[in-house]
């Protein structure tokens, strides 16, 4: 069972005023905990904010780079009608894969 970050960090505390860890360590493992994501079910990830159904529908009006946080690109794509259709097929694909990350190089929430 996954521990929610208020635990976590609880537990971390816990073993910074027992002398187990340094304050180095204490701000590093901190950090990595306020910087995780929780996922569906409560499982650890660092997964977007961002839903891949929506960049999946988004692209097919071009909008999809934008919404990922890519907004030049986005813009460019939309100027260009998606590259004349060659980009949003690539991207379709890209999402569709799940192989385009947003703009934080965190992966879409399924």
């Amino acid at each position: 069972m996954a521990l929610d970050k208020a635990e976590e960090l609880r537990k971390l505390n816990e073993l910074k005023s027992s002398g187990v860890l340094t304050e180095e360590e204490f701000g590093a493992q901190k950090a990595k905990i306020l910087k995780i994501g929780y996922g569906p079910g409560g499982s650890n990830s660092e997964a977007s904010d961002k839903s891949w159904t929506v960049a999946l529908i988004l692209s097919l009006i071009g909008c999809d780079r934008i919404y990922l946080g890519y907004v030049g690109l986005g813009i460019f794509k939309l100027v260009t009608f998606g590259g004349v259709g060659i980009w949003w097929l690539i991207d379709l694909i890209s999402v569709a894969q799940n192989k385009m990350p947003d703009s934080q190089g965190r992966m879409l929430v399924k």
